[in-house]
């Protein structure tokens, strides 16, 4: 006996089914995770390839859960990181975000684009609406075309230089340079005496 598809296989199936249209674009490996017994946690993984390399790794989880949730963010860390790909994309069928793969999988990633919110009204009853699958179509097509923008230029959007990209960019250099700049001259003045 079967059980009913879930509103996690739904999406899933249209995750999957768009992003076939695409030429650049391919899935692979769907996962489908039972639900933890414990808290509850289900959720879905894909690998997007672009041009036959992986780009991202995306996880669906149910909106009772963050977006950012720490295991379900770790779980799919884990996956990207062990399939090399370079983002995370992360959602909870409403709110749906593009992350910088981190290092490891107890650190955050960077976000580099939070999506609009979806309104998606009756997941309690595990269907979708037409109106619904053409939201999650057209979210679809923005994620894959932020996903294209990364892969070609390595960044989403220029960024506009003004005081405060200046000032965050000085206090970065200051925390690097000023530990070696007291090294230097701690080493100096040992050294030289008469330099103090």
């Amino acid at each position: 006996m079967t059980t009913p598809p879930t509103i996690l296989d739904r999406v899933l199936s249209i995750i999957q089914n768009q992003i076939e249209k695409d030429d650049k674009f391919r899935t692979s490996e769907p996962l489908l995770s039972n639900p933890t017994e414990s808290i509850g946690l289900q959720y879905c993984v894909l690998t997007i390839l672009l041009d036959e390399i992986p780009i991202a790794i995306f996880g669906i989880t149910n909106p009772n859960f963050a977006v950012r949730n720490a295991l379900f963010e770790q779980t799919i860390t884990r996956r990207a990181i062990s399939r090399k790909t370079p983002f995370l994309l992360l959602s909870n069928l409403r709110e749906t975000i593009l992350v910088e793969t981190p290092h490891k999988a107890e650190m955050a990633g960077e976000v580099l684009r939070n999506y609009p919110l979806l309104n998606i009204s009756n997941i309690k009853f595990d269907e979708l609406t037409k109106p619904e699958t053409i939201e999650i179509e057209n979210q679809l097509y923005k994620v894959l075309n932020d996903l294209a923008v990364l892969n070609k230029d390595g960044r989403l959007f220029m960024e506009i230089p003004d005081a405060d990209y200046f000032v965050a960019r000085l206090v970065k250099a200051v925390n690097v340079l000023k530990p070696a700049t007291k090294n230097a001259l701690m080493t100096e003045i040992s050294i030289k005496p008469d330099f103090a």
